[in-house]
């Protein structure tokens, strides 16, 4: 956090008291001690090919953001990135520590690659789902993040995929107000 000048912010009160990060990635160990009382369970979500409860291709609720495991040990990549963001304990802090997270899985198991890949229709489920927790229900999601990664691209992602800056263009008018 000393490394971006996080503690300037807080010394004016900037700390993320109020706000909300929707962390789209491989889901979230709300269990973590770093991100005790961090994870809104009531808003977790999933959307995934392999890894939602009951085998079904959304979730929302309580558990619904859990870290993708069906294939072994929990990836723990969406809990690291959720640390960096809003974690907290008595010698360290994430960015914004006073964040709240709301913790969606959209990464599925692909047999073929034997791993774990996420797909652009669980992608862009995952950011309607978060803007719709900004506009219809009035919750303050202050970010998407996104650290989906993988690949190499001769251009950015939106030009992979011309839906996506669809949504990202959609993504910064509603989170801008």
């Amino acid at each position: 956090a000393k490394m971006v000048g996080a503690p300037k912010f807080w010394s004016k009160g900037l700390t993320g008291k109020g706000q909300y990060v929707a962390v789209l990635d491989t889901g979230v160990d709300s269990r973590h001690p770093f991100l005790s009382g961090k994870v809104v369970s009531k808003l977790e979500a999933c959307f995934s090919h392999t890894e939602c409860q009951n085998g079904k291709l959304s979730a929302v609720g309580p558990g619904a953001g859990k870290p993708s495991s069906s294939h072994g040990n929990p990836v723990d990549h969406g809990t690291h990135v959720s640390g960096i963001i809003a974690g907290k304990n008595k010698k360290f802090r994430g960015i914004s520590p006073d964040a709240k997270i709301v913790a969606v899985n959209v990464f599925s198991w692909v047999r073929e690659v034997k791993g774990y890949r996420a797909f652009t229709s669980d992608i862009h489920a995952g950011i309607e789902y978060a803007l719709s927790l900004k506009i219809d229900k009035g919750i303050n999601i202050a970010a998407i993040n996104m650290s989906l990664g993988g690949g190499f691209y001769s251009s950015p992602c939106e030009n992979v995929n011309p839906y996506t800056k669809i949504y990202n263009e959609y993504a910064k008018r509603a989170l801008a107000n």
